[in-house]
């Protein structure tokens, strides 16, 4: 699916704001590391994420938020809510949505995707609260690790979100198209990815992190991450 130059837009401010954030905070080591899921380096995600004790975190970016409303013509969406019960805390720590505040299109706002989503439909959880933020306040409690999810939460709700395809409703193909920001003490990894990447991302990192248990359980040294790094 192509973005639009809007969707463009948000995205690249996020991402300077974070980065300049991340820079602020480690200047030194600060690394920003973009990588591919459809491309060579799915691999090197996968490493990534056994390698360290990440904080991550998933958004969908929209240029306005008449897109927040949009989501709701998708297939799968209604779905989502209906199934969300055993899901909720982790899915509003790990699954946020984001737009250009119109009246201001400089400030980039974020809040919890269910919460957005089920509104639409007017399906109401007394447990879903909003948590709608401008771009500085998600950073912060990003970087602070007061939203996100661990590696294994994060793989928990991936599985989820592919499970909904399991249920039979006519899709157009996509389930969701979003940026994965996994960040650690400086480094930040950010991936463009879609549902055909959930299941492979899923798979390589249990292999990884099945041949990193076993490099430890014979007292082996295991590879820290090396990949391929494009710094901003």
């Amino acid at each position: 699916m192509d973005r639009s130059v809007g969707e463009m837009n948000v995205i690249n401010d996020f991402q300077k704001r974070l980065v300049a954030r991340i820079v602020k905070k480690y200047p030194v080591n600060a690394d920003i590391i973009e990588s591919n899921m459809s491309g060579k380096d799915d691999k090197t995600f996968a490493d990534y994420f056994v390698s360290i004790d990440s904080n991550n975190i998933l958004i969908e970016f929209k240029e306005h938020e008449y897109g927040v409303k949009k989501e709701c013509e998708k297939p799968l969406r209604r779905l989502l809510c209906e199934k969300i019960n055993g899901y909720k805390k982790i899915s509003c720590r790990g699954h946020k949505i984001a737009w250009s505040d119109v009246p201001n299109s400089n400030t980039t706002l974020f809040d919890n995707y269910i919460y957005k989503v089920s509104q639409v439909y007017k399906i109401y959880f007394e447990d879903i609260k909003s948590d709608l933020l401008n771009a500085s306040e998600f950073i912060e409690k990003f970087l602070n690790k007061d939203t996100g999810l661990t590696l294994e939460e994060m793989t928990e709700y991936l599985k989820f979100l592919q499970s909904l395809t399991n249920e039979g409703i006519p899709t157009d193909g996509r389930i969701f198209q979003a940026k994965l920001y996994s960040y650690h003490k400086g480094d930040l990894l950010e991936n463009e990815i879609t549902q055909d990447d959930f299941l492979k991302l899923i798979k390589l990192i249990k292999e990884k992190s099945n041949l990193v248990s076993k490099f430890n359980d014979e007292n082996k040294p295991t590879n820290s991450f090396c990949g391929p790094r494009k710094r901003r």
